[in-house]
């Protein structure tokens, strides 16, 4: 078994509802193409959580963690080489 974690970054000015509506319906769709050899394509959406002495939430340096699952060595390098192909 295989397993990718990415983190990823909204771009700036960009709000968390808008960020995860298009990871949810443009980016996941082109991921879907992009990796017909994915057992799971998981998403994690984060948000800071208050500090409970100080009370303070610091902002973390990524939005999402992204997950892919390949059953195989084979399964994911076959994966890696259509992605460097690719013109998604």
């Amino acid at each position: 078994m295989y397993k990718q974690i990415g983190l990823m970054k909204r771009k700036p000015g960009m709000s968390m509802p808008e960020f995860r509506d298009y990871y949810e319906n443009t980016h996941c769709k082109l991921a879907a193409r992009a990796l017909p050899n994915a057992l799971r394509y998981v998403r994690r959406y984060v948000q800071p959580e208050k500090n409970p002495i100080t009370g303070e939430a610091i902002p973390l340096p990524f939005d999402a963690i992204m997950e892919i699952w390949m059953a195989s060595r084979a399964d994911w390098d076959a994966t890696q080489a259509g992605l460097a192909g690719s013109q998604i």
